[in-house]
């Protein structure tokens, strides 16, 4: 059971810093492998980012009104045609 205020719940934010005293304090292979775990999530941090912006332009080119749906047609349909 975590509770709130003890440093096991103290989690958020602390990877990284995890990750650079390991990298500054551990034997040099495991300060290596702590290079190539940062440069990774580097990489996947702006591949998330470049999804994101795309995403986001594709989103925003994108005509906002949708064709009406069939319920909404025949409404129209109706509306339309001259009959009361």
């Amino acid at each position: 059971m975590v509770v709130v205020g003890s440093p096991l719940a103290d989690h958020r934010g602390q990877t990284m810093k995890m990750l650079a005293s390991a990298q500054l304090f551990a034997a040099p292979a495991r300060a290596a492998k702590t290079n190539a775990k940062l440069e990774r999530a580097k990489l996947v941090i702006v591949a998330a980012r470049e999804r994101a912006a795309e995403t986001a332009r594709q989103c925003a080119a994108q005509p906002t009104m949708r064709p009406p749906n069939v319920l909404q047609r025949r409404r129209l349909v109706g509306k339309f045609s001259g009959k009361c």
